[in-house]
């Protein structure tokens, strides 16, 4: 058993990394509830956007791609970006669109695009490539879905009117603040503390035993354990590097890549606000099937 000491330490620890974590996270997440509480208060700001002439001649496919690449070049976490997106979509973006965006942002973003460069060029870009392709692809499968509106769940951050009460922007811009506080704070602290219990007490050695063998196993050991071990886009880059360094395959880190960031639990977190109990339930279904899928076709081409 663990003296008094050694609890307190373990504490120290615990406490240090989740700190780590917020420190990631939240100077990004308070910048966006601030900007979805600002853009709560005027939709026009964001309908000018979606009703714009650039965006409104493009094809839906066409709308899919640039909504999933403004994921990819968005510098917030999804944390950040949820009141955003919910004023967004209150304002017109479909389901689809918000899903391209969603599922891009949380696989890939300027920052990890460029730690990605540590790997090489080459693995740097089929990174950027199979992000867009999930977001991309995402959209369109919803498309397939009746009533995809009902996947999402962004009533919870429209602001309710209070009768009697003159409008005053400070006084709703305060209160739509304090709304998407108060639905997105306690997932942000429960992702963040289970991130600092898994990159404590998670045996890395079990990694280097699992993610260099057969190429098509590494694959699913890969898809298995990127779950509870991705933790942050960089700090993870010296692992990957270390393991492909001593001969995992392209493919296996193409798994771990492809679903370690959709199933962070920060992310999961994020995600779930947003999202009905079926669409968060097929949110985790399509991360784990695309990034296993790309994963074996990468490892199938030999690489």
């Amino acid at each position: 058993m663990l003296g008094g000491t050694e609890w307190s330490r373990e504490a120290q620890d615990i406490a240090q990394l989740a700190y780590y974590q917020f420190k990631l996270i939240g100077p990004y997440w308070v910048v966006g509830l601030s900007a979805g509480a600002w853009l709560s208060l005027d939709r026009k700001r964001i309908e000018r956007v979606f009703s714009g002439r650039a965006f409104t001649a493009a094809s839906p496919l066409l709308r899919l791609a640039l909504a999933a690449l403004a994921g990819a070049l968005s510098p917030i976490t999804l944390f950040g970006a949820i009141p955003v997106l919910a004023a967004t979509g209150r304002s017109g973006a479909g389901p689809d669109i918000l899903a391209a965006f969603i599922i891009t942002s949380v696989i890939i973003n300027p920052n990890v695009f460029i730690y990605s460069l540590a790997l090489g060029p080459g693995v740097a870009a089929l990174r950027l490539a199979l992000a867009l392709l999930a977001g991309l692809t995402g959209g369109l499968l919803l498309r397939k879905i009746q009533n995809p509106e009902n996947l999402m769940t962004l009533g919870h951050f429209v602001l309710p009117s209070t009768p009697g009460r003159p409008p005053t922007p400070a006084r709703d811009f305060a209160a739509a603040f304090w709304r998407s506080l108060r639905k997105t704070g306690p997932n942000l602290a429960f992702g963040i503390v289970a991130t600092a219990l898994f990159d404590k007490y998670f045996p890395r050695e079990i990694l280097d035993l699992v993610f260099l063998g057969n190429r098509s196993l590494s694959v699913l050991f890969a898809a298995g354990l990127s779950v509870p071990v991705y933790y942050c886009g960089g700090g993870t880059i010296p692992l990957l590097r270390a393991w492909m360094d001593s001969g995992m395959s392209l493919g296996a880190a193409t798994s771990f890549m492809m679903i370690g960031p959709p199933t962070k639990f920060t992310n999961l977190g994020a995600v779930k606000t947003i999202t009905s109990r079926t669409g968060f339930v097929l949110y985790v279904a399509y991360s784990i099937a695309y990034g296993v899928l790309t994963g074996l076709a990468i490892s199938r081409l030999g690489f």
